[in-house]
Protein backbone atom coordinates (compact mmCIF):
# COMPACT_ATOMS: atom_id res chain seq x y z
CA UNK A 1 0.00 0.00 0.00
CA UNK A 2 2.52 2.60 1.07
CA UNK A 3 6.13 2.75 1.01
CA UNK A 4 8.00 4.00 3.68
CA UNK A 5 9.90 6.27 1.52
CA UNK A 6 6.84 7.26 0.11
CA UNK A 7 5.75 9.31 2.94
CA UNK A 8 7.02 12.93 3.30
CA UNK A 9 5.71 13.69 7.25
CA UNK A 10 5.74 17.55 8.23
CA UNK A 11 5.67 17.95 12.43
CA UNK A 12 2.80 20.13 13.74
CA UNK A 13 1.59 21.30 17.12
CA UNK A 14 -2.34 21.64 17.37
CA UNK A 15 -3.48 25.21 17.92
CA UNK A 16 -7.29 24.53 18.97
CA UNK A 17 -8.60 21.22 19.49
CA UNK A 18 -8.69 19.70 15.64
CA UNK A 19 -10.35 16.44 13.67
CA UNK A 20 -8.09 14.67 10.67
CA UNK A 21 -10.58 12.54 8.53
CA UNK A 22 -8.17 10.88 6.11
CA UNK A 23 -4.43 10.17 5.78
CA UNK A 24 -1.37 8.92 7.22
CA UNK A 25 0.12 9.95 11.24
CA UNK A 26 2.93 9.94 12.80
CA UNK A 27 2.36 9.60 16.74
CA UNK A 28 4.21 8.49 19.24
CA UNK A 29 3.07 4.88 21.38
CA UNK A 30 1.30 7.24 24.12
CA UNK A 31 -0.59 9.12 21.36
CA UNK A 32 -1.58 5.67 19.06
CA UNK A 33 -2.94 3.38 21.93
CA UNK A 34 -5.70 5.21 22.62
CA UNK A 35 -6.55 5.91 18.91
CA UNK A 36 -5.92 2.53 17.93
CA UNK A 37 -9.77 2.15 16.46
CA UNK A 38 -9.63 4.90 14.31
CA UNK A 39 -6.48 3.90 13.09
CA UNK A 40 -4.41 0.88 11.35
CA UNK A 41 -0.62 0.67 12.11
CA UNK A 42 1.69 0.60 8.88
CA UNK A 43 5.57 0.56 10.78
CA UNK A 44 5.95 1.35 14.39
CA UNK A 45 5.42 5.11 14.54
CA UNK A 46 3.47 5.60 11.47
CA UNK A 47 -0.64 5.33 11.36
CA UNK A 48 -3.23 4.84 8.04
CA UNK A 49 -6.23 6.77 9.59
CA UNK A 50 -9.66 4.47 9.10
CA UNK A 51 -11.75 6.67 11.26
CA UNK A 52 -11.70 10.48 12.10
CA UNK A 53 -8.91 11.19 14.83
CA UNK A 54 -8.97 14.04 17.21
CA UNK A 55 -6.09 16.43 18.53
CA UNK A 56 -6.00 18.12 21.71
CA UNK A 57 -4.66 21.80 21.74
CA UNK A 58 -0.47 21.05 22.43
CA UNK A 59 -0.78 17.76 21.16
CA UNK A 60 2.45 17.59 18.65
CA UNK A 61 1.97 14.92 15.80
CA UNK A 62 3.54 14.13 12.35
CA UNK A 63 1.11 14.13 8.91
CA UNK A 64 2.09 12.96 5.25
CA UNK A 65 2.11 16.50 3.47
CA UNK A 66 0.38 19.18 4.08
CA UNK A 67 -2.76 18.97 6.05
CA UNK A 68 -6.38 19.23 4.85
CA UNK A 69 -7.22 22.97 3.95
CA UNK A 70 -10.58 22.31 6.71
CA UNK A 71 -8.18 22.19 9.98
CA UNK A 72 -5.02 23.96 8.40
CA UNK A 73 -5.46 27.43 10.55
CA UNK A 74 -6.02 24.93 13.57
CA UNK A 75 -1.98 23.19 13.92
CA UNK A 76 1.09 25.22 12.80
CA UNK A 77 4.11 23.26 11.64
CA UNK A 78 7.01 22.83 13.73
CA UNK A 79 10.86 22.22 12.99
CA UNK A 80 11.33 19.40 15.10
CA UNK A 81 10.57 15.56 14.25
CA UNK A 82 8.20 13.69 16.19
CA UNK A 83 10.51 10.93 17.81
CA UNK A 84 9.09 7.51 19.49
CA UNK A 85 10.05 6.80 23.03
CA UNK A 86 12.58 4.51 23.27
CA UNK A 87 12.36 1.85 25.68
CA UNK A 88 15.26 0.05 26.96
CA UNK A 89 15.21 -3.33 28.28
Amino acid sequence: MFGYFDLIMKTYIVNQPLTIQSGVLQLTKEQAKPRMHNINALSNDTFLIINAVNFKAGEVFGYDGDLPKTVASLAEPVKVKLKPKVEHV
